[in-house]
């Protein structure tokens, strides 16, 4: 049985699965460490490169960060401390500094393509033709 297919709750089953693996030293499970550890990296990059999004977009209340590519995302916050109130929808070009929100994904998608081709004014209109509803 692979570790993936383990119910594993809690720090100490986890780390008693890893100590097992190691601890057998086979070739399958060697390879089962390095999977585990090149998806440990993965994550450690996916999350330095979500901080370098959060920094630039400089909102309070960040809910969560949607990575489109290394300089790319959409910034999803919080309007203020209640999530009753609605989320903005922010892209963000790392290269790039425009802070605009959007009330929908749908809008902030649109807002993303027009500013990676330098015509942010567009969004209104492209949103129009569309029929994406402007709050």
């Amino acid at each position: 049985m692979s570790i993936y297919d383990r119910k594993l709750e809690g720090t100490d089953d986890i780390f008693n699965a890893i100590k097992e693996i190691v601890d057998k030293g086979n070739l399958g499970n060697k390879i089962e460490i390095v999977r585990m550890f090149s998806a440990a990296r993965r994550e450690y990059e996916l999350n330095q490169l979500k901080d370098k999004f959060e920094e630039k977009s400089g909102r309070k209340y960040i809910r969560e960060v949607i990575v489109i590519d290394e300089q790319s995302a959409i910034v999803i916050s919080q309007r203020d401390d209640n999530p009753e109130h609605g989320f903005w929808y922010q892209p963000i070009i790392l290269s790039n500094y425009s802070n605009v929100l959007y009330d929908t994904m749908d809008q902030a998608l649109i807002g993303m393509v027009c500013m990676k081709t330098d015509n942010l004014n567009a969004s209104t209109w492209i949103n129009k033709m569309l029929g994406i509803e402007q709050q």
